[in-house]
């Protein structure tokens, strides 16, 4: 059986902010990934996605009140 960490869902967060994948935000926040959580260059999801060019999710983030800057 494989244990699931919460470091292991805050990095599944941050990819799935970076590939525009909301379904999988969501799963990685009900299984208890931190919406504050950031990448090893202190980028958060919003930021990703911004980057990547999903605007539509990256304002639905903040909308749940995601940190814009770490």
């Amino acid at each position: 059986m494989t244990t699931v960490t919460t470091d292991s869902l805050n990095l599944d967060l941050l990819s799935f902010a970076a590939a525009g994948n909301a379904l999988g935000i969501r799963f990685a926040l009900h299984y208890g990934a931190d919406l504050h959580a950031t990448d090893g260059n202190h980028r958060t999801a919003v930021q990703l996605a911004e980057q990547n060019g999903h605007t539509r999710l990256a304002q639905w983030l903040l909308d749940m009140r995601a940190p814009r800057s770490a």
